[in-house]
Order: structure tokens, then C-alpha cells, then sequence
């Protein structure tokens, strides 16, 4: 006793202040303090019997003052609780204070979740009692489920994402939390950034590293928004887009930093090969053929796309075939020689052709319309270059194309396109230019040389009086009209088809046949000509100038026939026809075999044709003359060569 006396005694100046305060309070209000605590404060005998407690006993549980007297407090625990409790009270006993966490039982039979504090009471007159508070855990221990709920949908949550959502204390640097997403994007475990956080930066790319440390840095006062490259360990290079925002603490310290990262390898790649594709496109530009477009081409869709199996088929309209004009070497290699041409109609590369829309052919070994029935590939894309061809995209892997590799086939596809008209207008404006150029010279030698004549013998007629010198004059003039009427057709007319309209061709005949002076000739139709969509004005003077042409060269009597053929028509005569050797040069500007007329004719035959979109060529006629045959279509592309991988 004498030694618990001196337990008593030793005490600190500000506990025996204490104990002087209390003792100024009388009982009366010292039990209303004790009642007005939430709180259960209690007195037990070493007998566990209840000596003392304020009413949060009796509301907790239920009891009423009468049947908590003298009651045994371990009737208020639990079974599974009680031997527990025993041990605890003889730690309490023996001088030590306890703090355990257990369970009340009401008397309704509800178990109660308590947190209890307790110690021995020692009183001079005696020292086996234990006082103790007891804190009512059930709005805890609501909180605390809620929570766990809460962290049980957020770790689901984070499960399903294809980001890395992060935890990290603000102060402490210590990650708290990484979802699973970490595993699969970083390839390693998540467990050594829960043991080093630091270990996270040896994960960056060595060149990244610095700037993302700094940026980790600044985080705990600033937003972070970083891009960034880490390291796989089998060497493999990802792209990370980090986003993190710190949370505060109610004196608006950073307690917590909370980040998502997501893996953008994808759309960097995407980003760098747009990038490549639009150098691609400075190329196109610069190629001066139709060839050196479909080798830039080709060759972009395996270095830069990741196609290796490639082929670019062009349009020929006179023989109506999509013809390989460049491939890649691996396609060759698949195909085990050079890419097919296509007939009309043949395989399924025209429905893209034809629709002007990409075609993307999955398991192609299954459809019923594919070119060869034995075909190594599984998927193929048909992109249309326009009226120019297709280029195909094939794979030999049961693996779909992605939506983002057909979408920049399809952006190649659309510059390609793009270029192909471009070099068309280049050319096109170039033959212009040319024929400007002979024009120009026609302007100054073939007009020049009459109005020297002209003017000679007009000053002859005038010196002399002689009138005869006047008939060269009018001969000389008359030459001029002819020459500036046919340099008017040549450098007029509707080339883009603007004013065009549906017309019959055979009022076109008749109406060309009534500007002919063609006593000794005669014009036959054989059929009823195709109603066309054209200029009237200069399908009537295509006409005039093959039924003139005729009728200058045919000799004596003349027959002209005009009639059908697939796809066009034709206009023949019985004259002496023209050499097979001279039959490309005929719509030359210069070209004439007469000493009349102005060379001019069929030049501007050939010039309507274009116009038009036809296509022209010459031939023997049954009767051996000329036989003029056009067609409703371009002319044929030349051929080029493969090009290399």
C-alpha cells in the first residue's frame, strides 16, 4: 500500500493543480460534468461489478439504473470478448493502462463497437478499483465502411482503366497508391515504386529524366502536364502524357498529389508520320511524272506507313484496264512476280475505282469476287486515286488493318490524287504553252509572208496601174482570213466543258455537210449517231474540218461515210488515206499535205477531241483512204517501272 501511496505522490506540479480544482468542485456538479460527457465513463470492483457510471451507459445500451446495479460488467460483453477483457483488467491491476477495441451488447442483444480506456483507481481506503471511459464506435465504424466501400469502387474503378492512376503523399514523396494499369503500360511491378519512389525515374527515358524530375519537383505547388518517354525492360520506348493536382489540407498545405498517366505511344507515332506524310507531299509536288508520283508513293507506304505489300495501278482508257505502273519488292515477292492488270470489271480493286470510295476487304480468301482464287492475302485496302487508278494495300496476317493505318492510306491515297492532277494541269498548260509558241511562229512566218506579198504587188498595182497585180493581193488576203480564222478556233472553245449540253451528232453533220462546198462529193450516214454531252460549236467545226480535209485530198469524186463504233464514231473517206508512218504527226501544227489550205485543220480536230475528253486515232478505212476514229475516252498512260523497297 505504502508503495501504490508513493505511485500517488509522484506527480507533476500541473496534475496536483489539477486535483486542487477538482477537489473545489463539490460532488453535485462534479456529477453533472461526469453525466453531461457523451461519453460511458465507469468504476468497476476487482470483481468486474459496476460501482459507478454516468447515463451514457444506460442510453447506449439500454439498461435501466436498477438493472446496471451492482450488474457484472462482463454480462455486458460479448462471449467471444470476455476472456479477453479478463486478461485485460489484470494488466489493469497490476498498474498498466489499456486501450482495447471490442463490443458492447445492448441489452436488445446489439453488439455495440466500442473503444475502451481504462486504468487502476487508486484510493487511500482502496486500490482494487478500475475506472475507465468507454467511445461509442458505431458513426466510425459507419465512416470507416463507407470508406472502405469507397476505396473497394475506386480499386475496381482503376482496374478497368486503360490509364495509371497515382498516389502520392505531397510530403513524405511516398507513393500511396498505383493502379494495375502500371503493370501492363511499364511492364514491371508496382510493388518497388510502394518500396522506392524513386525508382519510378529510372523508368524514364535518359534523355526525359531531368526535365521530369524537375517537374515532379514543382508539383507539390503547381499543376503537372508533362510528355514524356519511359523505358520498357525489354528496351521497348513508350510515350507518357502525365497529369497530376495536389490536394490541400485546410492551412493549404499539399498533402497529397493525385496523377493520371496515359499511354499516347500511339498518337506520337500517328503525329510523326502525319508529319513524314506531309514531307511526303512536298516530294509529290516536286515529281515532274506520273511514274516518279507512284514510286514516292509507293516507296512512303512502306518506310512511313508500314505497308510493305503495295502496288499502284493507273486507268488506261483505250484499253480500259488498271494497269501496275509501281510496287514494292515484298509484294513481288508474295505474288512471286509482277502485279497483275486488271480487265474491266475484273477483281474486286473496281468497286473502289468505280465508287470513288475506299474499299476495305477483310479476310479477303472468303470473298466470292477476289481476282485469284488462291490469293496469299487476308486484307486488302483499295484506295481510288480518281479517275487516274488505285493504289492497293495488301496483308498477308490474319490481324485487321486499324482504323488509323486506313486513315492515313486513305490521306497518301488523297495527296496522291491531288499530284496527279496537278502534273495533268502542269501538262496541259505546258501543250498550251507549246502551241502558243507555234502559234506565235504561224503569227509571224505563215501571216507575215502573204502580207509581204500583198503589199509588193499592191505597190506594183499602184506605180504601174496594172490591176493584175491585184489578184495576188486578194489571194494573199484571203489566205490571212483563212489562217486567223483557224488561229481563232485553235486558241478558243470550251476546254473545261462549261458550256456544254446534249446534242445529237447527227444534226452536227448535217449541219458541218451544209458548209462544205462538196459538188463532187458525197457524205453517207451509216447509223444513228449517239446523243453526247459537248459544244455544239466546235463539234460542228470537228465536222467541217474532216469533211473538208476529205474533200481537199480525196481527188475527183469523193465518198465520206460516218457512222458507229463501241464507244464513239468514226468519219472515213475513199481518198488516198494517210501513211501509217505519218499518222501521229498529222495533228501536228505544221503538218499539211496539200499546197492549199492552212495546216490548221486537224489540229483543231484534235483539239475539240481534248476538249471533249475523247480520244482520237487514224486508220485505213475499207477503201484505203482515211479512216478517222473516235472514241468516248482519254488517252492511255504510259507504263513505268516497280520501284524498290
Amino acid at each position: 500500500m505504502q508503495e501504490r501511496r508513493d505511485h500517488r505522490a509522484v506527480s507533476d506540479n500541473s496534475q496536483q493543480q489539477g486535483t486542487q480544482r477538482v477537489k473545489n468542485l463539490d460532488t453535485a456538479a462534479l456529477r453533472t460534468v461526469i453525466n453531461a460527457v457523451d461519453d460511458i465513463i465507469f468504476v468497476l470492483d476487482a470483481e468486474y461489478r459496476l460501482q459507478y457510471w454516468n447515463g451514457s451507459l444506460e442510453s447506449l445500451t439500454g439498461y435501466s439504473a436498477d438493472e446496471l446495479a451492482g450488474k457484472n460488467a462482463l454480462e455486458l460483453i460479448p462471449e467471444e470478448g470476455v476472456a479477453e477483457t479478463k486478461n485485460k483488467i489484470a494488466d489493469i491491476l497490476d498498474g498498466a493502462t489499456v486501450h482495447l477495441r471490442g463490443k458492447l451488447q445492448a441489452a436488445d442483444g446489439t453488439q455495440i463497437p466500442v473503444e475502451y480506456t481504462a486504468t487502476r483507481l487508486d484510493r487511500p481506503e482502496q486500490t482494487d478499483l478500475i475506472c475507465g471511459v468507454v467511445k461509442d464506435l458505431t458513426a466510425y465504424k459507419k465512416r470507416e465502411q463507407r470508406l472502405r466501400e469507397q476505396t473497394e469502387r475506386f480499386e475496381l474503378l482503376t482496374e478497368n482503366l486503360d490509364e495509371v492512376v497515382w498516389i502520392r503523399e505531397g510530403d513524405k514523396k511516398q507513393v500511396v497508391f498505383i493502379s494495375d494499369s502500371y503493370e501492363r503500360i511499364w511492364q514491371r511491378s508496382p510493388d518497388e515504386l510502394y518500396e522506392d519512389a524513386d525508382a519510378f525515374l529510372e523508368t524514364i527515358y535518359h534523355e526525359d529524366r531531368d526535365r521530369v524530375t524537375e517537374e515532379l519537383t514543382r508539383a507539390d505547388t503547381a499543376d503537372l502536364d508533362i510528355e514524356y518517354r519511359i523505358s520498357r525492360p525489354n528496351g521497348d520506348i513508350r510515350w507518357i502524357h502525365d497529369t497530376a493536382k495536389s490536394v490541400y489540407n485546410e492551412v493549404d498545405e499539399s498533402i497529397q498529389i493525385v496523377g493520371i498517366a496515359r499511354d499516347i505511344t500511339h498518337r506520337k507515332r500517328r503525329e510523326d508520320q502525319l508529319n513524314a506524310l506531309h514531307d511526303v507531299t512536298q516530294s509529290l509536288i516536286e515529281a515532274e511524272s506520273r511514274s516518279e508520283v507512284a514510286q514516292i508513293a509507293v516507296r512512303a507506304s512502306d518506310l512511313i506507313l508500314g505497308f510493305d505489300k503495295v502496288g499502284l495501278h493507273l486507268y488506261d482508257a483505250e484499253t480500259e484496264q488498271l494497269e501496275p505502273i509501281a510496287h514494292t519488292q515484298a509484294l513481288e515477292r508474295v505474288l512471286g512476280g509482277e502485279p497483275p492488270t486488271f480487265e474491266r470489271g475484273d477483281g474486286l480493286i473496281w468497286d473502289a475505282f468505280n465508287s470513288g470510295v475506299a474499299v476495305y476487304h477483310n479476310e479477303i480468301q472468303s470473298d466470292p469476287n477476289r481476282y485469284n482464287d488462291d490469293t496469299p492475302f487476308r486484307n486488302e485496302l483499295h484506295v481510288p486515286l480518281a479517275e487516274y487508278g488505285v493504289i492497293v494495300f495488301a496483308s498477308t496476317s490474319a490481324l485487321p488493318f486499324t482504323h488509323n493505318e486506313r486513315s492515313l492510306a486513305e490521306l497518301l491515297g488523297a495527296n496522291i490524287r491531288s499530284t496527279l492532277r496537278s502534273i495533268e494541269r502542269e501538262e496541259l498548260i505546258a501543250t498550251q504553252r507549246d502551241r502558243l509558241d507555234e502559234l506565235l511562229g504561224i503569227i509571224s512566218h505563215d501571216i507575215r509572208n502573204p502580207l509581204n506579198i500583198a503589199n509588193g504587188r499592191a505597190k506594183m498595182a499602184y506605180e504601174t496601174g496594172d490591176v493584175t497585180h491585184l489578184e495576188p493581193v486578194i489571194d494573199a488576203i484571203e489566205r490571212v482570213e483563212s489562217l486567223t480564222n483557224d488561229l481563232l478556233s485553235l486558241a478558243g472553245g470550251d476546254r473545261d466543258g462549261k458550256t456544254h449540253e446534249q446534242l445529237s451528232l447527227d444534226e452536227c453533220v448535217a449541219d458541218a455537210w451544209e458548209m462544205i462546198e462538196h459538188e463532187q462529193a458525197t457524205l453517207s450516214v451509216e447509223d444513228a449517231l449517239p446523243t453526247v454531252s459537248g459544244s455544239e460549236s466546235q463539234l460542228r467545226q470537228l465536222f467541217e474540218n474532216l469533211f473538208s480535209n476529205a474533200v481537199r485530198h480525196g481527188g475527183e469524186i469523193v465518198s465520206i461515210g460516218v457512222g458507229t463504233i463501241n464507244d464513239g464514231f468514226y468519219v472515213e473517206d475513199n481518198g488516198p488515206g494517210i501513211p501509217a508512218d505519218v499518222r501521229e504527226s498529222v495533228f501536228d501544227m505544221e503538218y499539211s499535205t496539200a499546197e492549199e489550205g492552212t495546216g490548221f485543220g486537224l489540229m483543231i480536230v484534235e483539239q475539240v477531241v481534248e476538249n471533249h475528253g475523247w480520244s482520237i486515232c487514224i486508220e485505213e478505212s475499207k477503201s484505203g483512204g482515211a479512216r478517222f476514229e473516235i472514241r468516248f475516252g482519254t488517252q492511255k498512260t504510259p507504263k513505268t517501272p516497280n520501284v524498290d523497297d
